[in-house]
């Protein structure tokens, strides 16, 4: 039997199949989490810290999420600590049998050797569930060979930063001079030897002697995804903002190219410059002036952002976008004084700046360009091509040095060195290469 059906009645049918096909009966809440993202979560006291009783955030990347069990895979984004795989007996130099039970990778790891946990196992600021451990085991790991093999396929995906706050000054980890390390992996075997990741991203499944001191530590933890309340972290990025000029002939100028570093809640992103973008005193003054030489409030360095810079890189109309930030300066020596505060357009990031905000040392990695590195050779015409080199490598934060031999009245500046902060920058007279911040508010890019 044939059933004719009209248009109109095939017009409700087709209708009321598309409205069934974009409802499904069942739906699920969206999670908020995807493979691949990073996610802050947790504290932990840093070797480097003078304080260890001052921890830092930690961040980890999700490598696998379980949705039917409601369990994820988290791995460090950094190397946290260095360490040997297992620590010697007293008295006793030479490689012995270790297990990985028993290491002191795990110990460290899980707070079994003195009592406290290298990580605070509570979720942060999260009153309600302050009592809920969201660990599915209590217990981190390191990834075996296999898992590392996994879940990061290219060697480039291997390669380990420690975390910002682990300077070469500061950690016995073994870095390359772009600041990256090796890692250990877990074996499931006693042995002597223990694998790792090498400086490269490669993994070493023949391993390395398990007393090596100079590894870093990268834990990973299945968390439970119904009591995690890890924050997801936006990823820096990069845009074109203002005009300078960035090549050593002509008078050309370019866009310049910044990395937004962070949001706030009424949409306001910081920016930092990409490149070194300009090579400046950050003090001109008397001799007599010179004591307080490494005040950001009174320096060269400030009066030219805030003037020169300002009114070069951008026009009316952009300036219009740039934020009046107040500006905190030299906290260990000022602390809430008013003398370490000052209301800036542009800036200098601070070291506390530097450790929040440029987190991917890719980012801390910054080159001064060509006109920049240009004024570096007239200013020092007896510079070999090795000292121009790293000269241009190396930019000023708006801070005095914090060195214990810093006494009042010295005048080094705080300093980024190929990527790592220096408590031991030249005086405050020098000139430098300047990487300026700034925040601007919503509508500068349109």
């Amino acid at each position: 039997m044939n059933l004719k059906i009209s248009a109109e009645t095939k017009f409700r049918i087709i209708t009321i199949s598309a409205a069934l096909m974009a409802y499904p009966a069942c739906a699920s809440a969206a999670s908020p989490y995807q493979i691949g993202d990073f996610v802050e979560f947790t504290s932990f006291p840093q070797d480097s810290n003078a304080d260890k009783s001052v921890s830092i955030p930690l961040e980890w990347q999700i490598l696998e999420i379980d949705q039917e069990n409601h369990k994820m895979l988290l791995l460090s984004r950094y190397g946290i600590k260095a360490s040997s795989y297992c620590a010697p007996a007293a008295g006793i130099d030479y490689a012995e049998s270790c297990s990985y039970e028993y290491s002191s990778a795990v110990s460290s790891l899980n707070g079994l050797e003195d009592g406290e946990s290298l990580v605070n196992y509570l979720p942060d600021g999260d009153a309600e569930n302050s009592g809920a451990v969201p660990f599915m085991d209590d217990t981190f790991f390191l990834l075996s060979a296999a898992e590392a093999e996994k879940y990061l396929k290219n060697a480039g995906d291997r390669i380990l930063y420690p975390t910002p706050e682990m300077s070469k000054s500061g950690s016995k980890a073994d870095l390359t001079d772009q600041g990256y390390g090796w890692w250990w992996l877990r074996s499931d075997k006693e042995s002597d030897h223990a694998p790792f990741v090498d400086f490269n991203g490669k993994i070493h499944n023949e391993g390395t002697c398990v007393f090596h001191g100079g590894g870093l530590l990268r834990p990973a933890v299945w968390i439970d995804t119904e009591k995690f309340r890890g924050k997801v972290i936006k990823k820096p990025y990069t845009l074109k903002f203002g005009q300078y000029r960035q090549n050593d002939t002509g008078t050309q100028v370019d866009p310049i190219e910044w990395i937004v570093v962070s949001e706030d809640a009424k949409g306001n992103r910081l920016l930092v410059s990409r490149y070194g973008l300009d090579y400046h005193p950050f003090f001109s003054g008397t001799e007599e002036e010179e004591y307080n030489a490494w005040k950001w409030s009174s320096s060269a360095m400030r009066q030219f952002l805030n003037g020169q810079f300002l009114n070069t890189a951008f026009s009316s109309k952009e300036r219009k976008f740039i934020v009046e930030s107040q500006i905190r300066s030299n906290e260990f020596i000022f602390g809430d004084d008013q003398e370490g505060q000052s209301s800036d357009r542009i800036f200098l990031l601070s070291g506390k700046d530097v450790a929040k905000y440029l987190v991917d040392y890719s980012y801390r990695n910054a080159e001064a360009t060509p006109f920049a590195a240009s004024k570096i050779k007239k200013a020092h015409p007896d510079y070999d091509g090795e000292t121009i080199n790293a000269k241009k490598k190396t930019w000023v934060l708006r801070e005095r040095s914090n060195a214990m031999e810093c006494y009042d009245g010295c005048t080094q500046m705080r300093i980024v060195e190929n990527g790592h902060m220096s408590e031991n920058g030249p005086g405050a007279a020098d000139s430098f290469v300047v990487r300026p911040a700034m925040w601007v508010s919503p509508g500068f890019d349109k």
